[in-house]
């Protein structure tokens, strides 16, 4: 993993895991606020992932732990688990900007 990255996320992280015990998952689910932070959390997961995924991938080019055509298959399906929670979030979070878009207008 990408120590530096974690280190700096770290109390950003932090910040978010309280938030996440402060509010019910009604609250965190129909605040844009607080669905913005999780959708923050999302992105910084797929990031996290998609480092570990170039690490594994220099680590199987060095000592061929797998084959490559598994090697592709188990990483499409860990990031696209962590994407299709990010995409569902994000398009809750979208549907509840153009709600309160409606309600100003």
């Amino acid at each position: 993993m990408d120590r530096k990255s974690l280190l700096d996320s770290l109390e950003r992280t932090i910040e978010i895991l309280k938030m996440k015990k402060r509010y019910s998952q009604y609250e965190l689910y129909n605040d844009r606020k607080l669905l913005a932070m999780l959708i923050e959390e999302h992105e910084m997961n797929i990031v996290f992932e998609e480092t570990a995924w170039e690490n594994a991938k220099k680590m199987n080019e060095e000592y061929s732990i797998v084959d490559w055509r598994s090697f592709e298959l188990v990483k499409a399906q860990g990031l696209a688990t962590y994407i299709h929670l990010y995409q569902e979030d994000l398009n809750l979070y979208k549907r509840l900007v153009a709600e309160h878009s409606d309600q100003i207008a």
